[in-house]
């Protein structure tokens, strides 16, 4: 599967459900958002694709960690689950966030999946 049929395929099937779905370049741009993650951060998702993290002015205390996680998942082509707290544009939000590779065809890592639940109001006993 090439590189455009990977983000048709996540936007079909991705762009509508609840939770924060996005797609990343090992180097920190967005492949992909669907439309939950845009809304979430504010934007549209035309106004992330394409960008890196850092041309949108996202905070780096929350974004340099997280974007580590990601290039880690891109270099050890390993899966990984963790919990992060977001930054006060996204009220401090607690979130489960899941990271998968996504592979070219000749194996290598693409992009990284990332999935973020949030479970705020479930962590601070209001769930």
């Amino acid at each position: 599967m090439n590189p455009n049929d990977v983000l048709d395929a996540l936007s079909e099937g991705l762009i509508d459900v609840p939770d924060l779905v996005f797609a990343f370049t090992p180097g920190g741009k967005y492949l992909f958002a669907n439309t939950a993650a845009a809304k979430w951060l504010g934007f549209e998702r035309d106004e992330l694709i394409g960008y890196h993290w850092r041309e949108l002015g996202f905070p780096e205390r929350v974004m340099e960690p997280f974007m580590a996680k990601v290039a880690e998942v891109a270099q050890t082509d390993e899966p990984q689950w963790h919990q992060m707290v977001g930054s006060e544009r996204v009220g401090n939000a607690v979130l489960d966030v899941s990271l998968t590779p996504l592979h070219t065809n000749d194996g290598g890592v693409m992009a990284v999946l990332v999935i973020l639940r949030d479970v705020t109001e479930y962590v601070r006993g209001k769930g």
